[in-house]
């Protein structure tokens, strides 16, 4: 869970180039991409007072005067594990 901590993840690409993302909470959204490394930080109390939904949370990140980015982050709400119900 994110609330948790941070989340980190590499990707190897066919030709051997990798990314890492880097999905942290923090005081303030951020987004950037430097040396190979995608890193976002979502809003503590976004976090916080976030209710799971079918929704999820989207976020727009300006870049600057031109550009911005919508990262929009789903929530996958799953129904409990087949081997936890009761017979």
């Amino acid at each position: 869970m994110l609330a948790q901590g941070v989340h980190c993840e590499n990707s190897t690409f066919p030709n051997g180039n990798t990314i890492q993302l880097s999905l942290s909470i923090g005081k303030e959204k951020h987004l950037s991409y430097e040396h190979d490394e995608i890193r976002i930080i979502l809003p503590n109390q976004l976090i916080q007072d976030y209710k799971p939904s079918k929704i999820g949370i989207s976020l727009i990140f300006h870049m600057d005067s031109n550009n911005s980015h919508e990262i929009i982050f789903e929530v996958d709400i799953k129904k409990a594990p087949l081997s936890s119900r009761s017979s």
